[in-house]
Order: structure tokens, then sequence, then C-alpha cells
């Protein structure tokens, strides 16, 4: 095997025609590849733009060159447009446009908002590719500067003149470069070293060397073939460039080019390259003989059947592809005023947007006269408008009963389906239920606890008693008298009879307790609480806690093991499934067995200052020795991997000989032995990490998850602390599988990590952005 080069570039942004502003040229620095491409005019309809319900419509005209044939249609947007003061302009016969929204200037070419508007549709945003450059001055080189004066852009230009074309300058940026020292050829070449990469491709500052400049160039110009391009048309591994010699000489044979188009506008092809893609991933290679005859592309006669590069050179293309599919389009503006160069020569923009000359026109306000298919479009951005206002309004709190006396339930809110989310008030018995409501400011807590007790009140079951510390009182005497009172009531009904079944007539209680953590931090606040969640639910009363910090729940285990046993349980935090199950597991029934017979079990531990999740593969008498216990664990170790030889050794990790580790690599432990209160247990390692600070339960479970779900199919059941091997740092975590589970595609990782290499990232730009999702 030998090294892999890769380049990830972009569009900075696409001219149309001229060039010569040094604004503009200042902008572009470090762009040193341009793309000079063509496609049909496409202009705005005078007379068409109308702004309407705050929501922009337009029409353009796309002249065909080879029928000077007319098409033309219909595109909109919504606009942010408070004070409905939008202004929108075309310029020079239609081929410019400016528009003046929430207090901003945004204005470009024709085609660029019909691409935006459009989401870069296949028909309006691809452009044919003519010819392709770069422009390299020891470094300091731009496209800027090799395009002003380029006689084959001005041979271009001339070319189309008569034509009803639109001719477009792209300069690319390299967003990033990397490199692999792995290839697509199983072989025991030697592969590259870091020190190579930095003197030939990349530079010690950072900075483009001219060889990667070279190959990205040939590398696009054999991709694309260009008509205008007459030099490097060919990628011909048995012919090498002065580039191709110096990449294979530093002991790289594959190199992957991705032009990237996420958010652009273009979609790029050629008569070689057919396919309108917004983004194009490229791969070339420089094998060994004997290679196949191909002019681009991958030649090696033999490829992997298994390298990661091998399957990135067949699937590449299509991933980057699709991926670049499903991103939004953005328009680049260059501040309030564009660079003279960056707009025909006629148009004037001022801050002011006001007219400037006789070759604009304008649309504001409610400007009216629009086609059918402009009224088609501003119909179905309406829709949408709907659509959007009826779901914000579906999670609008309304305040209108939800009760359900059969069920004895309450509606809270929607989930992500849709769904009603529901809230017990009490159950089939009449018991009033308990809740805990979790969760850090500003994230809605409060605001559900007063929605539980306004349902509660308009049930006609309950009269809700809603208590909150006040800040300024530091001894709560308020909160805590409130406490009281209700305390009080269960003692009346205690004398009262043992059941109370709330009732129209004998109404419950809801005692619903906002910031508790305040009120927890006193030793007679906790008894009231504690005595009102214990005694009060088969007397219908029953609590409903608002809590900050879970660790302030750590202060009162009694409220803590009551509260975790109600159905009513929310969590308003980042890692809410992980701060309920470490609740679960910290105060709920521990687990009595190491291992679970007939379901796969799997165990959380800390060894040393490592976590590990692991499988528990087999179990051994406790009353064996070390000895018989290794030796079982060896044979099974073997049985799982039969075609491999033992090769490892196992080293003791206490002086007592209760704990085994097991590597066939150094550094990296595979198997574990541990003597634990019941029995010797062994498991498999299938993930390990180090904290680099100490961590909390919640942390340990939201790992272990993690890794579980990433790794397998199925169903994974609550963590439990049980048995604990004496060598283990801190309690040992169980979690029984619910079903059957099988290894999960891993394909999904391997395109994760393809896309942190060659996928597109965020670049800081002196303009400002404009942008559609879709």
């Amino acid at each position: 095997m030998a090294g892999t080069l890769g380049y990830t570039i972009s569009v900075r942004h696409v001219f149309q025609r001229k060039f010569g502003s040094d604004e503009l040229g200042n902008s572009m620095s470090g762009c040193h590849w341009y793309i000079i491409s063509r496609r049909p005019r496409i202009r705005i309809l005078e007379g068409s733009p109308r702004i309407k319900d705050g929501i922009l419509t337009l029409e353009f005209i796309e002249t065909s060159p080879e029928s000077n044939t007319r098409r033309t249609f219909a595109l909109g947007s919504e606009l942010i447009d408070e004070g409905n003061r939008a202004v929108f302009k075309t310029y020079d016969r239609g081929s410019y446009f400016s528009l003046h929204v929430d207090g901003r200037v945004i204005h470009g070419d024709a085609w660029a908002l019909a691409s935006l508007f459009s989401a870069a549709d296949r028909d309006v945003a691809k452009q044919e590719v003519l010819y392709i450059g770069q422009a390299f001055a020891g470094g300091h080189g731009n496209a800027w500067e090799r395009t002003s004066h380029h006689q084959k852009l001005q041979m271009i230009y001339e070319d189309h003149a008569s034509d009803p074309w639109d001719i477009f300058v792209s300069p690319l940026i390299l967003q990033r470069g990397n490199f692999q020292g792995d290839d697509h050829i199983d072989d025991s070449e030697d592969g590259p070293s870091l020190e190579r990469y930095l003197s030939v491709f990349s530079g010690r500052e950072g900075t483009t060397t001219k060889t990667s400049i070279d190959l990205v160039e040939h590398s696009l110009i054999s991709y694309f073939n260009p008509p205008y391009n007459e030099q490097l048309r060919n990628w011909n591994a048995a012919n090498p460039t002065t580039a191709m010699r110096k990449m294979r000489d530093a002991g790289f044979r594959l190199l992957h080019v991705h032009l990237s188009g996420w958010q652009g506008l273009s979609r790029f092809y050629s008569e070689e390259q057919s396919e309108p893609n917004r983004s194009h991933f490229i791969s070339q290679d420089i094998p060994p003989a004997p290679r196949r005859p191909v002019l681009r592309g991958v030649s090696a006669q033999e490829v992997s059947d298994w390298r990661d590069n091998a399957k990135f050179i067949e699937e590449g293309s299509a991933f980057f592809a699709n991926m670049a599919e499903g991103s939004g389009v953005e328009l680049l503006a260059f501040g309030n005023d564009a660079p003279k160069i960056r707009k025909p020569a006629p148009v004037r923009i001022s801050e002011s947007h006001q007219l400037a000359d006789e070759t604009s026109q304008e649309a504001r306000g409610e400007s009216l006269g629009a086609s059918h298919d402009q009224e088609e479009v501003h119909r179905k951005i309406m829709d949408a408008r709907r659509a959007r206002s009826a779901e914000k309004e579906a999670l609008t709190y309304k305040g209108e009963a939800t009760y359900d006396g059969r069920l004895g339930v309450i509606t809270i809110g929607l989930d992500r389906e849709c769904e009603p989310v529901h809230w017990s008030l009490h159950d089939s018995k009449g018991t009033v239920a308990n809740g805990l409501i979790l969760g850090t400011d500003g994230q809605g807590k409060s605001s559900l606890l007063r929605v539980i007790a306004h349902q509660a009140l308009l049930s006609k079951r309950f009269s809700p008693v809603l208590v909150r510390p006040d800040g300024s009182d530091p001894t709560h005497e308020a909160a805590l008298k409130q406490l009281s009172e209700v305390a009080k009531e269960v003692d009346i009904r205690l004398v009262s009879g043992p059941k109370h079944e709330s009732s129209k007539r004998n109404r419950g209680i809801i005692c619903a307790l906002d910031d508790s953590d305040k009120v927890l931090g006193y030793p007679g606040g906790r008894d009231l609480i504690l005595k009102i969640l214990t005694q009060g639910p088969a007397l219908g009363v029953g609590m409903v806690m608002v809590i900050r910090d879970p660790d302030t729940l750590r202060l009162c285990p009694d409220i803590t093991k009551d509260l975790i046993t109600s159905t009513n349980r929310v969590a308003f935090m980042e890692n809410a499934d992980a701060v309920l199950n470490a609740l679960d597991t910290e105060y709920g029934e521990r687990r009595k067995s190491s291992i679970s017979l007939g379901r796969p079990t799997f165990m959380i531990f800390t060894s040393g200052d490592t976590r590990f999740l692991t499988f528990v593969s087999g179990f051994f008498e406790v009353r064996a020795s070390h000895h018989e216990a290794r030796a079982f664990a060896t044979q099974l170790i073997q049985e799982a991997q039969p075609d491999s030889p033992l090769l490892g050794e196992w080293k003791p990790l206490s002086e007592d000989h209760d704990a085994w580790a097991y590597s066939a690599e150094p550094m990296l432990t595979s198997w574990f032995l541990h003597k634990h209160p019941d029995r010797w247990i062994i498991s498999c390692v299938l993930a390990s990490f180090r904290p680099v600070r100490e961590d909390s339960l919640a942390d340990s479970i939201e790992w272990a998850d993690f890794r579980w779900h990433n790794r397998f199919e199925g169903s994974l059941g609550p963590w439990r602390i049980g048995p604990t091997a004496a060598s283990a740092t801190g309690p040992t975590l169980y979690a029984d599988a619910l079903s059957p589970f099988t290894f999960k595609d891993q394909s999904q990782n391997f395109w994760a990590l393809q896309s942190h290499l060659f996928g597109s990232r965020p670049e800081q730009s002196q303009g400002s952005r404009v942008g559609l999702i879709q």
C-alpha cells in the first residue's frame, strides 16, 4: 500500500462576464483555479416582479441559443419584511436586480436569483464547463489576477458574442487538503511520510504549493475535458507530468479531488461529464505496471475489495453528489454596494435604494399584475406559511380542558410526531400520581408546571396549590408555610379515613412546587415534601416538583426513591434520557446477579482511569482459582476466534489475582476476567474511554448507550448497579438486551469519516450571505 492525497475545493463566487475591481480582487485572495462556463441567457421579465403578503414573485425568460426559442417560468420566495417596506428593482433590461429588505440590499445577476429561488434546480443551475485554468505566482497569485487579462477568456467572449449565451467565471478556493497512509491497492509498498507531505504538497505554514495547484488543475481538466483546454486533457499514468512524478516519488499513488457544491448555485457539466451534479468527486491514480489503458480515472489493474479508498473510488462520486443535493443554496453579496465590475455599467445601487436612473424598474408593497404562474407560486408559499402557523398553533397552550376521566390523564403537549403527550393525575384506583420535572433555566420547566396545575383545576377534580419560593426571601418562609398547610391537609385526611378518591364534590390536591432545589436545602422542607409524597397520594394529595440540578436529589435519597417510581417524569436537558436513567440506576433496585440467563448482558465499569463497555461472554464458578478461571477464559477466547492463534497474554490487575486483562496488542485490552461476588465473569471489550475529568453516572450511561446503539440494531434494557469486582473503580452497571440484536451496518461511520475529510466547511467572507434552506 502507498498513500492517498485529497483536496476539497469550492466555488468562491460566480461572476458573469467582466472583471477588474480592486475590492473584488481582494476578496478573491487564495483562489488559484477558475472555471469558465456558459449557459443559456436568463433575464427577469420586466414588469413581472410583485411583492404581496411579504412574498416576492417574478417571472424569468430563458433564451435557447440552439433554437432561439424562449421559456418563461415563475419563481418566488418569502421575505423577512416586518415593515412592509421591501423594494425590488431590475436593471439593464432585466439582467441584474437589487432587493432592499430587512435593512439590507441584496443584488446580483438574474441567473443567480433564479438559481437561489429554485434551490439550484437542474434546468436553471447547470453550466457547461468551457475552460479550466490556474493562477499561481509563487503562492501570491489568484484567479482574479490571471483572468483579468487572459486571452482565452477574451476568445470565449468573442465566440459567444452574437448568441444568447451568458459567460460565467467561477474562481475556486482550496477548503482543505489531507493525506492518508493507505490507498486502493493490496501490496506492501511503503507509504508516505508527514515530512514529505509538508515539503512537497502542503507547506510548513499552511500555504498551497505549486505541485498541489498543478495536480488539482490536471485532475479537473482531465475529468471535465473542456473544449477550450488544449493541455492536460488526459490523465496518463504511463506518461506522468512533473507534478504526477512528484506525487509518486513522495509515496502517493491515489488522488481524490472534491469539487464541492455545498450550498452553491452552480451545477457544472461538460460533454465528457454530462450529469449536472452540484458536487463532483474525482479519483485518479498512478499505479505500478501493469495498468489498464484509460485516459482518465483509475487505471490500477487490481483494486482492493476491502480497503476504504477502494470503496471510495467506487461510491464516493455518488455519495457526495447525493449529499450536496440535501444542502441549501446561498447568494453571496459584497455589502450594500457591489464592486462596479460586478454590475453592468449602467447599474447604480445606493444605500437608500432610491431609483438612481432610468434603466431600473421597481416593485414595492402591494404591487399588482401577476401572471397565472406567479399566482400559483404565491399560493404554494402561502400554503406553506399556513402549515407552519398551524403547526406552531398546535404547540401553543390554549387553556382548554384535556382531562380524560377514564384514564385519569391530561394532555401536556405533542411529541415529534404530533401525537399527544399525557400526564397522569391519578390511577384507576384513584391514587394521585406524583411527578418530577428536571431542567435548566429557560427550558420551559416552570411553564409545564403551570400547565399541569391549570389542567388539574380544569379537571374539576383537583385544586392546585402553586408553590414558588421567593428569591428575595432567603429563608423561603412563605413557601415552607404553603407546604406546611398541604401537609396538614394530609394529616386531616389520615384521620378521616385511609382512602380518599378525588371527585367533583371531594376534590384532591396537586401541590405544584417550583424551584424545589431551594426548599430541599432545608431539613424542615425535606420532611414536609417527603410526607406529602409518601402519605398524600392514597389520600388524594399529590406533588409535582421542578428541580434544576439533579445532584440536589442526592441530599434526600428517600424523596428521590419515591419520585423515580412515578410515571410522570420529564427532563428539559440535552442528555435527558441518560439523566433519568442514572437516577433509576442510582436509587432503584439493585441487580443481584452478574448474569441474566437467557438474555445477553452488557457491563460498564471503570478500571484505573479508563471506562469500559463490555459484553459478558462467559462465567465460571466463583470458588475456582484464578488459574482455573484463566484456563477457562483462554478456551473461550480461542472458541470465539477459531481461525486466529492466541498471541496475547493475561496480565494481573490486582495483587489478589482477582482481575485480569488479556491483550493481543500492546496498550490494547480486548478481554477482561473479573472475580465478582457471585461468579468469575469473562467479558469482551466493545469500547473504552478515558475521561478528561471526573464524570457522572449520567455521563457513563450516555456514553455507553451511544456506543451500543452505534454498533448494534436492537433494544437495550435499563442500566442497573450490580455485583462489582473488588478491583473496579466505582460501581459496575449492567443492562440486558431486551430482544435479539444484530451488528449494525458500519458504512455510515465510514462515510461520516469521509465527510469529515472531504466535506465543505464554512468560509469567512468579506460579503454577506443570503440563503434558502430546502
